[in-house]
C-alpha cells in the first residue's frame, strides 16, 4: 500500500489552487519510502509480474474491506464506482507494468525510469488543477532526470537489462501519472478509504482477467505460498 499512502487530499470543487501542507508532504515521503522497500520484495518474489499484481490487489481489497467493516461499513453507489473506475484501471496497469519490469530488467533500471513521473505530473498539475509549478519543482524534476540518465547508464553492465523490461517501466510511469490525475479528480467527491477500497475491489477482476489470459495465474509462476513472499 506504499504507493497509495501519498494520495492527495480532497480538493475544493472548482479547481482552486492548492498548497502544500506538512501532513501532505509527510504522507508523500512515507509513501515513497514504503514503495521503495516494497519494490525490493517484488523483485525477489518468485512470481510472474502479472500474477504478483493480481495477488497484491486481492490482498489489498481484503484489507480495505476489513477496515471498512471496522469503521462501520460502506455501500458504494453507481456514482462512486464510476468515479473510482479510471483510478482502478490506471493503478492496475501501473503495478502490472512495473512488476513485469522488475522481472525483466534490473530494479535500479525500473525504478529510475519511474523517476520521470514528476515531469508528467508537472505538465498536468498547473493546467488541470490550477496548481502553481514553482522553480523548485522544475529543478527537482531536472535533478531526477539526471539521476535517471546516470543510473540507467551505469546499470547496463550489471544485472539483466532488456528492452521489454524498460518498455514496461516506461508504461508504468505513464500509468502512474494517469492514476495520480484520476485520484485527484475522484478525491473531490470520495473519501480516501472509500476511494482506495473501490480501486482495489475493481482492480481484482480486471487484473484477474489479464493474469488468466497471460497464463501466469494458472502456471507455476502464479502459485503463491510462503516462499513467494520471501519467507
Amino acid at each position: 500500500a506504499g504507493t497509495l499512502a501519498g494520495l492527495p487530499a480532497a480538493d475544493p470543487p472548482h479547481h482552486e489552487p492548492t498548497s502544500s501542507s506538512p501532513a501532505g508532504m509527510a504522507a508523500a515521503l512515507g509513501a515513497t519510502v514504503a514503495w521503495g522497500i516494497g519494490n525490493v520484495a517484488v523483485a525477489r518474489a518468485p512470481l510472474g509480474g502479472l500474477a504478483l499484481a493480481f495477488h497484491r490487489l486481492w490482498m489489498g481489497a481484503a484489507l480495505y474491506a476489513v477496515a471498512l467493516v471496522v469503521r462501520g461499513g460502506y455501500r458504494p453507489t453507481r456514482r462512486d464506482v464510476r468515479l473510482a473506475l479510471p483510478g482502478a484501471v490506471a493503478f492496475s496497469l501501473d503495478i502490472a507494468f512495473f512488476f513485469e519490469a522488475t522481472k525483466h530488467t534490473t530494479l535500479a533500471d525500473a525504478t529510475t525510469i519511474s523517476a520521470l513521473q514528476p515531469l508528467v505530473i508537472l505538465a498536468l498539475a498547473g493546467r488541470r488543477f490550477g496548481e502553481r509549478v514553482r522553480t523548485l519543482h522544475v529543478v527537482c524534476a531536472l535533478v531526477a532526470i539526471a539521476g535517471v540518465a546516470l543510473v540507467v547508464r551505469g546499470s547496463g553492465g550489471t544485472g539483466k537489462v532488456t528492452l521489454y523490461g524498460e518498455v514496461m517501466a516506461v508504461l508504468a510511469t505513464g500509468a502512474w501519472a494517469w492514476y495520480f490525475v484520476a485520484s485527484k479528480e475522484a478525491r473531490r467527491h470520495l473519501g480516501t478509504l472509500e476511494y482506495l477500497t473501490l480501486v482495489f475491489w475493481l482492480g481484482v477482476p480486471l487484473m484477474g482477467v489479464v493474469g488468466l489470459l497471460s497464463g501466469q495465474l494458472t502456471g507455476p509462476e502464479g502459485h503463491i505460498g510462503f516462499e513467494a513472499l520471501g519467507w
